[in-house]
């Protein structure tokens, strides 16, 4: 074993070692990058909307896009579609969250992971949003629960967005709004 494999497995263990962890910014450049591609807004949450509901048919899809239901918790990855670009992918990401935050969410946590997977460095991007609570007392009304929204990469390359509800079951929440209402609002374009 070389010197410089015997240091790096010290330094990262099996496991991935967190390399770094942040709150997430975008550059000026990001920024000027998603004001160009605002106009592909509409036709973009159009593609993945066919691609989530198609998907639930058992239809191909233009986009591949795979589900996830159960009773507390609903949600979709999308992989990477090359013809939406890395940044196009990104500010997808950006805009999933926008589209929470329009139906009464808070922004609770927006950070970056980086972790050393021995063979590559995985870069989670997380937003993670709250109902606006206006209410405390019981039942609270939950909306449609939690919201969690990941962009995860290796090595920079892009590899799927997650998006995944999770509802609070127990007499302190009210039940859950359908994740179909959730997802008819989330790909709407916005107003």
């Amino acid at each position: 074993m070389g010197l410089w494999e015997d240091w790096r497995k010290r330094l990262f263990p099996k496991g991935g070692a967190v390399l770094w962890h942040e709150v997430i910014s975008r550059t000026a450049k990001e920024e000027i990058s998603r004001e160009a591609w605002a106009d592909q807004i509409p036709e973009v949450l159009d593609t993945l909307s066919k691609s989530y509901h198609y998907k639930k048919m058992g239809i191909k899809a233009p986009w591949q896009v795979h589900l996830f239901d159960s009773p507390t918790a609903n949600g979709f990855a999308l992989s990477f579609p090359r013809n939406l670009g890395k940044l196009g992918f990104q500010h997808l990401f950006d805009l999933l969250k926008e589209q929470v935050q329009a139906m009464g969410y808070r922004l609770a946590n927006s950070d970056r992971k980086h972790t050393d997977k021995g063979q590559f460095v995985q870069t989670v991007e997380r937003h993670y949003l709250k109902p606006n609570v206006r209410q405390f007392e019981p039942p609270v009304d939950q909306r449609y629960g939690n919201v969690l929204i990941e962009l995860v990469k290796e090595d920079d390359d892009p590899r799927y967005i997650k998006v995944m509800t999770t509802a609070y079951n127990d007499r302190q929440y009210q039940p859950a709004a359908p994740f179909h209402d959730f997802l008819e609002r989330l790909f709407a374009p916005p107003a």
